[in-house]
């Protein structure tokens, strides 16, 4: 169980069925090199980012990533997906 997230760290492999169809993709990572992740999350943290306050690196790779993710899945192709995913968060801050 758990929530869907990308690890932009890593290269990801991407099963999925188009149109009946079925593939593999590999996404490469997005990041240079692995990032630290903190002991703990701290919601107040999170929700800086959210608003733009602060910056989180991997947060960040890791959001564009998944939205991208989701986006493929409806048939968008990986870099038109990580473009729109771009600009669904910029849209967050309206």
């Amino acid at each position: 169980g758990g929530e869907i997230e990308v690890n932009p760290d890593v290269v990801s492999q991407l099963l999925l069925t188009l149109g009946g169809e079925a593939s593999d993709e590999e996404w490469p990572a997005l990041a240079a090199a692995r990032h630290v992740k903190p002991d703990h999350l701290d919601p107040a943290h999170l929700l800086a980012v959210w608003n733009g306050e602060t910056e989180d690196a991997y947060g960040r790779l890791a959001i564009l990533a998944t939205i991208a993710l989701g986006l493929r899945g409806l048939g968008v192709q990986r870099e038109e997906a990580m473009e729109r995913a771009a600009e669904i968060w910029a849209c967050r801050l309206g």
